[in-house]
């Protein structure tokens, strides 16, 4: 909203609660798995909110809330068509921008989660060129940082390991190059023994399979 100030969108931004937010995105994400290979776009009328995110990322670069709320958004956003081509225009501009605020928050489960949806939601669509292959190599990267900082959150784990797979089959070369390079076959392994072992992570064990027989 414009008659929001920093401090007024960033109370705005607080009340909403983090598991409305997964909760939300787990919803889409099924229903885009059961709509995949129609020509039925479940999500045409979903509103675009990427410029809005886009404009609260570059306006409250300090505030780690507004920060993961903004990616939270643009994860969300992505489901629709018009949100990935706010994302994916003008050399990816968007997508870059969220990656960066991202970079900035290494250790911050929430922030990392939220990129690694909004990768893998884009993912099917990075340009061909050069553009392309960086974003495939940076999100391999993003998911190596992730399953070696967040080795007690699974569903950060399990974000991880989905992107990953979606990267490897949109990019098989520089993805499978990338992860390659990150030794990211170990890791995987160990991630599905471990949460197989512990009666959980089935997400995780199932894309790690995937990306394990690259």
């Amino acid at each position: 909203r414009a008659d929001l100030g920093p401090r007024g969108a960033v109370g705005l931004l607080a009340q909403v609660p983090e598991e409305v937010l997964h909760r939300a995105h787990a919803l889409a994400l099924e229903r885009a798995e059961l709509q995949a290979g129609t020509l039925h776009d479940a999500f045409a009328e979903l509103p675009d909110a990427a410029p809005s995110a886009l404009a609260a990322l570059a306006t409250l670069p300090d505030s780690g809330q507004a920060q993961r709320v903004g990616l939270a958004c643009l994860a969300l956003s992505s489901f629709s068509a018009a949100g990935r081509r706010t994302l994916l225009e003008a050399d990816c501009r968007g997508l870059r921008t969220a990656v960066s605020v991202a970079a900035k928050r290494p250790h911050h489960p929430e922030v990392q989660a939220w990129v690694l949806a909004l990768l893998a939601a884009c993912a099917p669509e990075l340009p061909a060129g050069s553009e392309g292959s960086r974003f495939a190599w940076e999100g391999v990267s993003l998911c190596a940082s992730a399953f070696r900082f967040f080795r007690s959150a699974p569903w950060v784990l399990e974000r991880a390991a989905h992107t990953l797979a979606v990267l490897l089959r949109a990019r098989p070369q520089r993805a499978g190059a990338a992860a390659g390079a990150k030794n990211l076959r170990d890791v995987l392994e160990q991630a599905a023994t471990r949460f197989s072992a512990e009666g959980g992570g089935s997400v995780v064990d199932g894309e790690a399979a995937i990306a394990v027989r690259r």
